[in-house]
């Protein structure tokens, strides 16, 4: 990669390198705090809970993924599920496609979940320090926290809400896991922008391996100002979203994943039969 740039350029392979890795250390060092954040306000996680419910019509402020990114090695500890060697990276995704969190270059060995567990976000969620302490009313059928969602291979959670098996034979569990993935797939979206518009990320990286977290990072950084300035990558339609029923929570104990799930499920159901009622 470098050789064919330097010649580009009429410079040396050792030279395009180097400019290469500044360039990178200054993307992240100036713009990556500046454009991956997590929500700073209440008004700005009802917005994502918005416009999921808009586009998605799933109640969730954020969508965790993990993906590949391919790398020149044979260490062992970094030979993935995908029969390639990878290191493992993590996204916390918004409505807009846009990574408000992020987690890169664990050896691709690493599962999905332990590389969330082992995470400081993870802990701080669980301690209440993250997501809004506000409750969403879903009459007749309770209130949930505000939540987010993940695949199969996350654990099950108030705040993290995961599939129910797949292959269930219950009606209301199997549309309850279309309408979860319907929401969860603005993740893969934004892994495959990511790819797609930085190349470098998508076929095996010549980067070395202390690099390779660099790199990814300066790509989500440029991915988020991509869509800070407009991108066009708009969702393909929206919904009308009613005024949201956001309650203060009080000291009441947090409820347990499967019934925060039940709840939603039940009322995502609730929607169906009324709308196949209508003639």
């Amino acid at each position: 990669m470098f050789l064919a740039v330097g010649d580009l350029f009429g410079v040396a392979e050792s030279t395009a390198h180097i400019i290469f890795q500044d360039v990178c250390k200054a993307i992240v060092g100036c713009l990556y705090d500046r454009l991956v954040y997590l929500p700073r306000n209440l008004q700005e996680w009802s917005q994502e809970l918005e416009n999921f419910l808009a586009n998605w019509e799933f109640p969730c402020v954020g969508a965790w993924d993990g993906f590949h990114v391919y790398i020149s090695t044979k260490l062992k500890n970094f030979y993935s599920y995908k029969k390639r060697y990878s290191v493992t990276n993590m996204g916390f995704i918004g409505y807009n496609k846009r990574f408000m969190w992020a987690a890169v270059g664990a050896p691709g060995s690493t599962h999905d979940s332990r590389l969330l567990r082992s995470c400081g976000i993870y802990s701080e969620i669980e301690s209440g320090h993250v997501l809004p302490n506000r409750s969403l009313n879903l009459d007749p059928y309770g209130e949930i926290p505000f939540t987010t969602v993940g695949d199969s291979a996350f654990p099950n959670h108030s705040w993290l809400l995961k599939p129910y098996k797949e292959g269930t034979r219950i009606t209301k569990q199997r549309y309850f896991n279309r309408r979860l993935c319907s929401a969860r797939v603005v993740s893969e979206h934004a892994h495959g922008v990511l790819k797609g518009r930085w190349r470098i990320l998508y076929k095996k990286t010549d980067c070395h391996l202390d690099n390779i977290s660099l790199v990814i990072m300066t790509c989500i950084a440029l991915h988020n100002l991509c869509i800070h300035r407009s991108d066009p990558c708009n969702p393909r339609w929206r919904l009308q979203v009613n005024e949201l029923n956001l309650i203060r929570n009080g000291d009441a104990p947090a409820e347990d994943g499967n019934t925060t799930r039940e709840a939603i499920a039940n009322w995502l159901w609730d929607i169906r039969e009324e709308r196949n009622a209508v003639p």
